[in-house]
């Protein structure tokens, strides 16, 4: 007899085989009744054969592969093999507590025209390339609330959904092929469907990505190129909102008000945001530019 599934976990990965194993280990610890949930890995075409041992792991677990596409896509395929009616969405270089799916499916039961977003939290906590890099995205999922303060946009590292509604909408945009705007366009996409975005503070992970000034710069530089997709696709739909001088003046000055950091941390913060916004340009004309030239 085969087991009814109530939530599909999808984590892309690609090369990370040991992020990947301390996700797994904190999943196999989750509160969430083990027969009722599926784990599906979808490997993003990592050059050696990233093993997957699920023998001994307490939940249904499946190893997907396809050739590389990037995380949009290999997200869109995990659900579209899900049994569960719950998609719990999270990135192989995280941790997530004890109850954090347990939290997601209690919010999102019978609410389907809901998309939930849990709350991330830097696991590096010395590195402060890693605290600047998930405080920018945190203060960009807060500032781009609409007029009535309801969220548009959250990172897809940590969210829920109906698969139905997911499928639905034909997932995330595989256009985006980094991992940087497809959850800002479904986002997008889920609001103006008539749906509505809601935080779940108590499903909480911890984020371990590591960055040096390289690893910072090519974030932040991806995210510019999909920004200026995103942007795009924006001006052609109707939907693309301007952003004030005030909104970049608030981002650049947002660690000053992180009550979290120590005094020297938060000024030391400051010069790694203006480089940030460096980045996100240069990246931004560069895709504006190969776009017109059709590079």
């Amino acid at each position: 007899m085969i087991d009814e599934i109530d939530v599909s976990v999808i984590v892309p990965t690609r090369s990370r085989p040991d992020q990947l194993a301390h996700l797994l280990e904190s999943l196999a610890g989750q509160t969430f009744p083990r027969e009722r949930t599926e784990i599906i890995v979808v490997d993003d075409g990592s050059p050696d054969e990233l093993k997957l041992d699920t023998r001994y792991f307490p939940f249904h677990a499946r190893r997907l592969e396809q050739t590389p596409q990037g995380p949009a896509s290999a997200r869109n395929h995990g659900a579209r093999r899900a049994r569960g009616e719950l998609l719990a969405f999270v990135d192989d270089d995280c941790v997530v507590e004890r109850r954090w799916l347990e939290h997601l499916q209690s919010a999102a039961h019978e609410q389907a025209d809901v998309l939930f977003a849990g709350c991330s939290c830097n696991g590096e906590s010395t590195n402060l390339f890693s605290e600047v890099a998930e405080g920018l995205l945190v203060h960009v999922e807060n500032a781009e609330r609409s007029p009535e303060g309801m969220l548009t946009f959250v990172a897809s590292n940590n969210m829920a959904c109906s698969r139905r509604r997911f499928l639905a909408l034909k997932g995330f945009d595989t256009q985006y092929a980094l991992a940087a705007g497809e959850d800002r366009d479904f986002c997008r996409r889920w609001v103006a469907g008539g749906g509505r975005i809601a935080r779940v503070t108590d499903a909480r992970l911890l984020h371990h990505h590591v960055h040096d000034l390289g690893s910072f710069w090519r974030q932040q530089y991806n995210y510019g190129r999909g920004a200026a997709r995103f942007h795009t696709k924006g001006q052609r739909t109707g939907t693309a909102l301007p952003r004030t001088a005030g909104y970049y003046v608030r981002l650049m000055i947002h660690p000053l008000k992180r009550r979290s950091l120590s005094l020297p941390r938060r000024l030391m913060s400051l010069p790694l945001v203006a480089l940030s916004q460096v980045a996100v340009a240069a990246g931004f004309y560069k895709e504006r530019r190969d776009r017109r030239t059709g590079d």
